[in-house]
């Protein structure tokens, strides 16, 4: 028979306090009893998953002594890799476990995609190639991935995310690029020095060639380099 009536060999126990029961047994009582502490569970409360910065540290703090999946015992660890983190805690017959997911994110990085030549009256689309950019800040106002000039200036973009920014720039320099060629109409090959070579002029070309005949139709001079004059000696 229990401290409150309840008559059985055994019984729970569900709050803190002092349980003791009597038996009877060949004419005699034998009683015993015992203390059952309530023990409170660790309240573990590690952050929500979370990021970490390439490079850097994170401490995971759980304010309970306890493994670690990684091997330590404490309250705490330092973190420098992307993984699932979990630590379980002993308290008595409690046993408390949490975890936290820790992913890597990537410094940004941005650099300017640029064009050979920007000639005059024509439009470009300069665009910015950016590694874990959440964001983009051109010099110009814009917010894009792209913009798109349309005179020389100097060209600022930066990108960033949670961890940093990264900055690119490019000089975008307008031009003049309509094809220009001048043929004179004469020189005086005789070696005094004053218009001894037949030299074309010439100017934003992609391509270049020019053959000479004779009153026959007979190539006297043939060349693929406006840099090449002809001394008129063939």
């Amino acid at each position: 028979e229990w401290q409150d009536g309840v008559v059985s060999s055994n019984r729970w126990a569900h709050s803190e306090g002092e349980y003791y029961a009597l038996s009877y047994l060949q004419g005699c009582f034998v009683g015993d009893s015992i203390y059952v502490d309530v023990i409170a569970p660790p309240q573990l409360d590690l952050i929500a998953d979370t990021l970490l910065c390439e490079g850097s540290t994170l401490i995971l703090q759980a304010y309970y002594t306890g493994v670690w999946n990684t091997g330590e015992v404490d309250n705490s660890i330092l973190v420098d890799q992307p993984g699932i983190y979990t630590i379980l805690v002993t308290q008595g017959p409690c046993v408390a476990q949490d975890s936290v997911v820790v992913n890597m994110l990537s410094l940004p990085f941005v650099s300017i995609a640029e064009y050979d030549r920007y000639c005059d009256g024509e439009s470009y689309e300069l665009m910015a190639l950016a590694d874990y950019a959440d964001y983009y800040s051109w010099s110009t106002g814009d917010t894009t991935s792209t913009i798109v000039v349309s005179e020389s200036s100097n060209v600022i973009v930066e990108v960033g995310n949670a961890c940093g920014t990264s900055i690119g720039s490019a000089e975008v320099l307008f031009e003049d690029c309509s094809a220009l060629i001048y043929i004179p109409t004469s020189f005086t090959p005789n070696g005094d020095g004053i218009n001894d070579e037949f030299w074309p002029v010439v100017s934003n070309v992609t391509s270049f060639e020019i053959r000479v005949y004779d009153r026959w139709g007979r190539t006297v001079f043939h060349s693929n380099s406006a840099d090449s004059p002809w001394l008129g000696n063939s």
